[in-house]
């Protein structure tokens, strides 16, 4: 799927992208001229999936009289109301639900968590795939908005992703899947911490002294550089005054080597912003109720949420407007609070 999208191939052909459209004439492109959505030439995007059990039964409707018969167990036809749905698995509470996925793409420089854009999928496909489709979705329908940084949990930790974001100059920060092992060959003979820093021949996490971004390399240091006799190796190590240096690149493992290092402090500051999609889901789902609907089609699912994300835009758009009042989620107009 990344290959076919970074050959230009166009994915952006589901009956939803009408209200897609909707959402981004009707409340983004709003938002966004009052400032709510983030810098467009520079904005950071949130992405995650969201379960929806479906209110339709999993087994369906017997359209026979096999039942009165006495016979509870045929092959006759039956009726199902949400023809669209399957058995997913949800790994917050830990089991399985039958119905749909809910993945939203928010803006993370958002103070209101406001997403720009919603994907409604089967309930079996994995967050890591339907991203791809959402990804390119979003540049076909924001193709004046500049998207930089991506922050996704790890269930997006897939090279190919990486790869799908480095093709926009959008700079990844997905957390690790701790249970991927996959090895990697460097051009030197580095090691490197689980999270790509190098380590000195001390087994030390050398220093970040900066991204070169003319020259796509980052640039570590000596941990004991201010004073090289701290160090039991540094008779071995580098006789430069300057210390140690060592220099990686991105290229040589997209995943390891991200220009802004994993665990940085700059790294946790921005990685922390990826919570704005759980908020989002939160006004979409649980101050709109809409997970109690347990409607029974994809349509109805999909029509439902866009309708709270457009809601969610209007209660941010009127609180700036007229900062004197506000839209709760009862529609109600009140004072706002001193």
């Amino acid at each position: 799927m990344v290959d076919r999208a970074l050959q230009g191939r166009v994915l952006f052909k589901q009956p939803e992208r009408f209200l897609q459209q909707i959402l981004k004439e009707c409340a983004v492109k709003p938002s966004s001229d009052l400032g709510l959505i983030g810098d467009p030439d520079n904005l950071a995007i949130a992405g995650d999936g969201a379960p929806l059990q479906t209110g339709a039964n999993p087994y369906g409707k017997k359209l026979c009289d096999c039942r009165a018969n006495g016979i509870y167990r045929c092959t006759c036809k039956r009726s199902f109301t949400d023809p669209d749905a399957n058995w997913g698995w949800n790994s917050y509470h830990e089991q399985w639900f039958y119905g749909h996925t809910l993945y939203s793409i928010t803006s993370a420089d958002s103070p209101n968590d406001l997403p720009l854009l919603l994907k409604l999928v089967q309930g079996s496909r994995h967050d890591s795939a339907t991203f791809v489709f959402a990804w390119t979705d979003l540049l076909h329908i924001y193709p004046d908005f500049k998207f930089t940084k991506a922050l996704l949990d790890s269930a997006h930790d897939v090279y190919d992703i990486y790869r799908l974001l480095k093709a926009n100059d959008t700079e990844a920060f997905i957390d690790l899947n701790k249970r991927a092992k996959g090895k990697t060959a460097f051009p030197q003979p580095i090691s490197v911490n689980e999270n790509g820093v190098p380590l000195c021949p001390a087994g030390l996490p050398m220093l970040n002294w900066g991204f070169n971004k003319t020259r796509c390399r980052i640039k570590w240091r000596c941990p004991n550089y201010k004073d090289k006799t701290k160090c039991p190796h540094h008779e071995q190590c580098s006789s430069s005054k300057y210390g140690r240096v060592v220099y990686t690149k991105p290229d040589w493992d997209l995943r390891l080597f991200t220009p802004t290092p994993r665990g940085s402090k700059e790294w946790k500051a921005a990685y922390a912003r990826r919570t704005s999609v759980e908020r989002t889901f939160k006004r979409i789902l649980v101050d709109y109720k809409i997970e109690q609907s347990r409607a029974r089609s994809k349509k109805r699912w999909f029509w439902q949420a866009t309708l709270a994300a457009i809601n969610q835009h209007l209660d941010a758009q009127i609180n700036v407007i007229n900062p004197t009042v506000f839209l709760d989620i009862g529609l109600e107009i009140k004072p706002k609070a001193a």
